[in-house]
């Protein structure tokens, strides 16, 4: 188009009749047509490129130039336009020469408008029809203008002489028309045709439709739609009736080739056999499976292939098969070409009306080895484990002998009852909430449980449950079940030594930063003391003071003890320990805790068992009457005087005997045997776990003693604890340690005081000083004691624990490491606890010649100060006071 349009433009300049007409009896094409087809040219070709924007500009000033032309004939006027690009009227003997014919002005005002619907960035089913049918029209005007110039008709002329179109301006527009209908997306042939036939038909009525015309134009006009709409009709029901016959046996054509795909590639064996026990058709399974070719199993009876044994029950089938009955998960064992045998399912259906035989087997020779080898699995499971099946309700279906053994419940008991029948009221109905959740959905739940026997007995199992298939295909669930109430028990008693160790410290610093400033105040008072000792004051209400103090000083120090039996960190371990001290320290922690809960507690010690001695620790001693004493305060709640008595009874040469009586409730007879299983409580849910006496039981096991209980509903209960104690002999060994301790000591290199407290240095300077030692010399931590055991010698070097440069324990191994002659005795001092050494080393303890804690008086620091001198004298760890301190 748009080279149509330049070549008739240049045809217009140079004044060429052969690019103007072609033909010398054809009309020329108008300048303003040219221009058109220049327009209209580029517009298009902007379409193509994706380039709209650019394609409204020419598509204007197309519309501008179409619709005046238009214009013009439509309302008989000049709007100067025919006379653009030409002065003269004269060329080529045309007149105006600019003017194109008013059909091809309506032509291009039409595309002028397709052109800008093309070009907006959104098209509907609207746009769509007005493009199709202006492009058709367009092309019809350019067909009817070509027909008309070679059969000389005037179809196209209307309005005035110079309205004909060229014959390339005809084509042209013929052109133009077909670019624009292949525009939209919704193409058809049929469809161009249709309405080209109806726009045609149209164009030559106006053109030949005169009064005496009129009708047979009408008349010809309706049977020309009828026919178009039976033709269009017959091939619309031609053209479904093809397709229902194409999809029909493209349909028919899938079905077989699935069916022959299906035949051949089943997993399962397929087979078409016949009464007279032949096959007659298999699928490639069988082959596969079997190891013979098609060829070896279609020429003999299908039971030379069958076990000897199961030939009887393989031709009984065939005959009731051959009688008209189905046989159904009939199963046999079928020969392979390598000797083996295989079992096969057999599922077959008979036809009578051809003597034919439908059948598909399976090979379920895996799956009964794997069903023998689950037989075996459930039987050792069945042997070892818990093992229930429940329907969805939580009825029990099943339950293994181990299931009963654990319950206490016959299998009549238990079946047809609602597992609820186990349950201990520990868990809260969300636990089990989310269990039913779980299995509901398909998914295995795992988890423990505590249940309650029928004696009312509490135990835990780790258990696992899993949705099954019953027999009649319904859910079920299977619970697989262990014991671990032994295992809890260890877990639980593990966690409360945890507890008690983190516990510990944190007791260990608090004790620290106490006892510090504690020792400071004791310090100060016995020196106050002496002062006034020395000066002779005896006023009655200043001693009284004094007096006052120390009792108060010594209930302070009395708990911090007491928080001691929490802070040690038990172990294994074994070692002597003091059952009076330890009974001491329990008392100190207990009697105040529990004077302001209503509990009076009383420790009653016989004076003939000072040095009783156990092997053991001091931690699981301690529990063991924790528990007991905790769970018989729990016992007198609510009685009106609450007593607790803890005694150590006369002991044989051999045992221990430790008391533990209340004055609560009792315990009925009914349960005295069960007190001490794990997890047996008679607390209500929250309360209490049931461990607390079981934990004390484990602990006297441990220490090869045993734990009895009597009791009286009503009463009271008291329950005994008996340990075997250390033999006389050892007990006297120790004892034998100590020795005749001097009132002075003298040390002429003199004493080294190491603390990080000003004031508690400046106390044990003066404690050394009034015991004869003139030379101290004080440092405030272990880097400044090294400096000055580097300067002077020292014949005794006591250093606190805990310092913020450098500890106690590291000063002495840089001690012992120095080319020291000789080594002076060491004494380690602490307010914290003396069994946390254990981090710094397994030869901490062999560091240090002695060991005192703080706050101490002046008669306590002397005996440690003298025991150490004497060791470090005689070279032997002998002095019990020392290994008591290190054990406790």
């Amino acid at each position: 188009m748009m080279i149509l349009g330049v070549i008739v433009i240049i045809g217009w300049l140079v004044d060429s009749k052969i690019l103007l007409r072609i033909h010398p009896d054809f009309e020329p094409m108008r300048f303003n047509l040219a221009i058109c087809f220049v327009l209209g040219g580029i517009s298009v070709f902007m379409l193509q490129l994706k380039n709209k924007l650019y394609s409204l500009l020419p598509t204007f000033l197309l519309g501008i130039l179409s619709y005046l032309t238009f214009a013009q004939y439509l309302f008989g006027t000049s709007y100067k336009i025919d006379f653009l690009f030409f002065n003269s009227i004269h060329m080529a003997g045309l007149n105006p020469p600019g003017r194109m014919s008013p059909l091809a002005a309506l032509c291009f005002s039409l595309g002028a408008t397709v052109l800008t619907l093309l070009a907006l960035p959104f098209k509907n089913q609207t746009t769509n029809r007005i493009i199709q049918y202006s492009g058709i029209f367009i092309f019809c005007i350019g067909s009817l203008a070509i027909f008309a110039h070679f059969t000389g008709s005037n179809l196209v002329e209307s309005w005035s002489q110079y309205s004909r179109m060229a014959i390339h301006a005809s084509f042209g527009l013929g052109l133009f028309g077909y670019v624009l209908y292949v525009q939209t997306e919704s193409l058809s042939v049929d469809k161009f045709l249709e309405i080209y036939s109806l726009i045609l038909f149209l164009l030559i009525g106006q053109f030949y439709i005169t009064s005496s015309t009129i009708w047979l134009f009408i008349f010809l006009g309706m049977v020309m739609l009828a026919t178009h709409l039976q033709l269009k009709n017959s091939q619309k029901h031609l053209r479904i009736a093809k397709e229902e016959a194409h999809e029909q046996a493209k349909a028919s054509r899938e079905i077989a080739d699935a069916l022959e795909t299906f035949f051949n590639l089943s997993v399962d064996l397929l087979c078409i056999a016949g009464t007279d026990g032949m096959f007659k058709r298999l699928s490639a399974s069988f082959t596969r499976v079997l190891g013979y070719s098609e060829e070896e199993l279609l020429a003999r009876p299908f039971v030379d292939f069958v076990h000897p044994n199961d030939v009887s029950s393989t031709l009984a089938a065939v005959e009731k098969l051959a009688a008209g009955y189905s046989v159904i998960n009939f199963e046999n064992r079928y020969r392979c070409k390598n000797g083996s045998y295989r079992n096969f399912n057999w599922s077959a259906f008979p036809d009578l009306t051809t003597g034919s035989l439908y059948s598909v087997a399976r090979d379920v020779t895996e799956a009964n080895i794997a069903a023998r080898s689950r037989l075996e699995i459930l039987r050792g499971l069945d042997a070892s484990a818990i093992v229930s099946i429940t329907d969805d309700k939580g009825i029990i279906s099943y339950v293994n002998d181990k299931f009963c053994e654990i319950n206490g419940y016959t299998k009549e008991e238990l079946i047809g009852r609602s597992h609820r029948i186990l349950n201990s009221g520990f868990h809260p109905a969300d636990y089990f909430k989310e269990m039913w959740s779980t299995i509901k959905s398909g998914k295995i739940w795992h988890g423990e449980v505590c249940n309650r026997r029928k004696s009312g007995d509490l135990y835990w199992v780790d258990s696992a449950i899993t949705p099954i298939l019953g027999e009649d295909g319904r859910r079920q669930y299977l619970a697989i079940r262990f014991d671990i109430t032994e295992r809890k028990l260890a877990m639980t008693q593990l966690q409360t030594s945890s507890r008690l160790v983190a516990l510990g410290e944190m007791v260990a610093g608090v004790g620290h930063e106490i006892n510090n400033p504690l020792a400071i105040a004791q310090g100060y008072v016995e020196r106050i003391e002496r002062i006034l000792g020395t000066t002779g004051t005896t006023d009655p209400r200043l001693m009284n003071s004094i007096a006052k103090i120390h009792v108060a000083h010594d209930r302070i120090m009395n708990i911090v003890k007491g928080m001691r039996t929490f802070a040690r960190a038990d172990t294994d371990q074994k070692y002597m320990v003091s059952i009076p001290k330890a009974l001491e320290e329990m008392k100190n922690l207990l009697l105040e805790l529990y004077k302001r809960e209503g509990v009076e507690l009383k420790v009653v010690e016989s004076d003939l068992q000072d040095n009783l001695m156990v092997l053991g620790s001091t931690g699981k001693i301690q529990q063991i009457l924790m528990n007991i004493i905790q769970n018989a305060k729990d016992a007198t709640e609510g009685s009106e005087k609450r007593q607790i008595i803890c005694s150590l009874a006369e002991s044989t040469s051999k045992v221990c005997i430790l008391t533990v009586s209340d004055n609560g409730v009792g315990v009925p007879e009914s349960i005295r045997d069960k007190v001490f299983q794990p997890f047996f409580t008679t607390k209500s849910v929250g309360k209490g776990t049931g461990l607390g006496l079981a934990i004390a039981s484990n602990l006297a096991k441990e220490l090869n003693g045993t734990i009895s209980l009597e009791s009286t509903v009503g009463v009271g209960t008291k329950v005994t604890i008996t340990i075997p104690v250390l033999e006389q002999k050892l007990k006297c060994d120790v004892e034998a340690a100590v020795v005749n301790l001097p009132k002075s000591i003298f040390l002429p290199n003199g004493a080294l005081v190491v603390d990080d407290e000003p004031e508690l240095r400046e106390i044990i300077a003066h404690h050394l000083q009034s015991l004869g030692v003139s030379k101290v010399t004080l440092a405030k931590d272990g880097k400044e004691a090294l400096l000055e055991i580097k300067k002077n010698k020292f014949d005794l070097v006591l250093t606190d624990l805990h310092m913020p440069e450098k500890d106690g324990v590291s000063l002495l191994k840089d001690i012992s490491k120095m080319d020291l002659a000789p080594q002076p005795t060491c004494i380690l001092m602490t307010g914290g606890i003396f069994n946390h050494l254990g981090k710094y080393g397994d030869d901490a303890p062999s560091l240090f010649d002695g060991l005192i804690s703080k706050p101490f008086r002046a008669d306590r620091f002397l005996s440690v100060l003298q025991e150490a001198v004497v060791k470090r004298g005689n070279g032997q760890v002998q002095i019990l006071d020392i290994k008591s301190e290190i054990a406790n």
